[in-house]
């Protein structure tokens, strides 16, 4: 009996060490954002909370809010307003914490603003009092830390969706998810989700901003890259290429 205790404790701890280095290494992985569901997203923020549980240190907690993130922008896609608001309070809460110790406050203030504007999305009526908020952050953000790819790929996610006449920039946008797919490389995460993320908004805008040529370039790159992209494979590129007939 003893001999099995020690056996499943030892096999427990293993599981929970490799879950580390997954959430640690790459808390960004873009498996769960190929998905079509939520779950994924949510079997990792689960880890994630496991291994901050066993390690209250900033860096878990900031890995399990990239989790966390990961799950709230899913709702988006799955029009899952529920979800949201059953992990929005919790998040902004653990983002609260990390600027408050001053980690990553570039990075978590960009989440910060990130995640009010998916809750505008998702209630676009409170954009009026939440956008100003949302601004605030990402352009502290910005100030702090404009080499993060992640500050420049949420800052122009914000740019994207904020209409011209409260500050938002197509133009601004492009060049900012640009910005963040070459620090993305440069920091070594061409396989996380937020790098395939990037390449499809800045595809998105390009084609708004009637440079289809550039659209295409940029989507066909990122389906050589990862062939498994659903949303620009068979979406975004026919779609662009049947409005060209």
């Amino acid at each position: 009996m003893i001999l099995n205790k020690l056996i499943l404790i030892t096999l427990l701890m293993f599981s929970l060490t490799a879950f580390s280095v997954r959430v640690s290494d790459e808390p960004c992985n873009s498996h769960a954002y190929l998905s079509s569901t939520s779950i994924e997203w949510e079997d990792d923020m689960e880890v994630a909370m496991t291994q901050y549980e066993m390690d209250s240190s900033s860096t878990n907690l900031y890995n399990l809010i990239l989790q966390e993130y990961g799950l709230l922008y899913s709702s988006i896609k799955t029009k899952d307003k529920g979800l949201f608001e059953r992990y929005e309070s919790i998040a902004l809460d653990h983002c609260e914490q990390l600027l408050e110790q001053q980690y990553l406050k570039a990075e978590v203030a960009a989440i910060k603003s990130s995640i009010i504007g998916l809750k505008i999305a998702h209630s676009p009526w409170k954009g009026m009092f939440l956008g100003p908020k949302a601004s605030m952050l990402i352009r502290e953000a910005m100030e702090i830390n404009p080499e993060s790819a992640l500050v420049q790929h949420l800052y122009a996610n914000q740019q994207y969706f904020t209409p011209k006449i409260w500050g938002g920039s197509p133009e601004n946008a492009a060049f900012a998810y640009q910005k963040a797919i070459d620090l993305y490389q440069e920091e070594g995460m061409s396989d996380c989700w937020l790098y395939l993320d990037a390449h499809a908004w800045l595809g998105i805008v390009q084609e708004e901003l009637g440079n289809e040529d550039q659209a295409k370039e940029v989507w066909k790159y990122i389906v050589e890259v990862s062939p498994e992209f659903a949303w620009v494979r068979d979406q975004l590129l026919p779609e662009l290429e049947e409005s060209r007939d």
